[in-house]
């Protein structure tokens, strides 16, 4: 019973934070694009 929940906690942790990871990593995507489209404006 305690391996499932831990197996339960583990997949929520890495959904979670896979979550996080994917909106960070397309952040990060957006503002280097629009930097870079910035400084080719100047």
């Amino acid at each position: 019973m305690a391996r499932l929940w831990l197996r339960c906690v583990i997949c929520d942790y890495v959904q979670v934070h896979g979550f996080a990871m994917a909106i960070l990593i397309y952040i990060q995507t957006e503002v280097r694009i629009y930097i870079k489209d910035y400084t080719i404006q100047i």
